[in-house]
C-alpha cells in the first residue's frame, strides 16, 4: 500500500504519546480491508470496513457513556431534601408517602438506560442546571446534571464520573423532566400519561 494511496488514516493517541498510526486501504472483498502501519511493513487483509473509521470526533465516542452501570438501584432528583427519590426494590419501584405507577417509574428508569449523548462538547455550563439527579447503580452513586444553553436552546450533560460535557438531544431531557406528581398513581389515573 503506497503512502499517499490510502483511504483512511487511523492514529490513536493517549496522553500525548502515539499508541498506533495504521493506512487503511481498499477492500479486498466483503467487509475486509488492507491496512499496514504508516512506518513501512507487511500489509494485513483486517475484518473491517472503512466507514467505521469516521471522518468527525463525534464518530469515535462511545454514545452510551452516561447510561448506568448495570442495573438501577435509586434515582433522586434534586437534593434529598427538597427532591424525591425512587428505590427499586424486588416488588417494584418506591417514593415516600407516594403510591407510585410502576410503569411510569420503570418508563423513567429505562430512559436513563437508554441515554445516548450526540457528542462531546468544549463548553462548560456556567448556569445553573436546569434539572439534576443522583443515580445509585451497580457501581454506586454518581450524580449527572442537564443543563440549557442560550446557544440555540441546546442541551448539555455533565456527569460525576467524567470530567467533560455532552451534547444530548432537547427530546431525551424534556421525557427526564418529570416530577414524582407525574409518577404517581393518582396521576394515572386521572388519565394523563407521563
Amino acid at each position: 500500500m503506497n503512502q499517499d494511496v490510502y483511504q483512511r488514516r487511523v492514529t490513536l493517541i493517549a496522553d500525548g504519546e502515539i499508541l498506533a498510526d495504521l493506512f487503511l486501504g481498499t477492500s479486498p472483498s466483503y467487509r475486509k480491508t488492507y491496512a499496514r502501519h504508516v512506518s513501512g511493513g507487511p500489509v494485513y487483509a483486517i475484518s473491517f470496513s472503512n466507514y467505521e473509521a469516521g471522518t468527525k470526533k463525534s464518530d469515535w465516542v462511545d454514545k452510551s457513556l452516561l447510561q448506568p452501570d448495570g442495573e438501577i438501584v435509586s434515582i433522586t432528583r434534586g437534593s434529598e431534601a427538597t427532591g424525591w427519590t425512587l428505590s427499586a426494590t424486588e416488588d417494584g419501584w418506591l417514593a415516600a408517602n407516594v403510591s407510585l405507577d410502576q410503569d411510569g417509574a420503570a418508563a423513567l428508569a429505562a430512559r436513563f438506560k437508554g441515554l445516548r449523548i450526540l457528542e462531546v462538547v468544549d463548553v462548560q455550563p456556567n448556569t445553573e442546571s436546569k434539572m439534576g439527579f443522583r443515580v445509585v447503580d451497580d457501581s454506586g452513586p454518581y450524580d449527572i446534571a442537564f443543563y440549557q444553553l442560550e446557544v440555540d436552546d441546546e442541551y448539555v450533560a455533565a456527569s460525576s464520573r467524567f470530567d467533560a460535557a455532552f451534547k444530548v438531544a432537547p427530546h431525551v431531557v424534556e421525557q427526564l423532566d418529570v416530577s414524582l406528581e407525574d409518577l404517581s398513581l393518582a396521576k394515572k389515573a386521572s388519565g394523563v400519561d407521563l
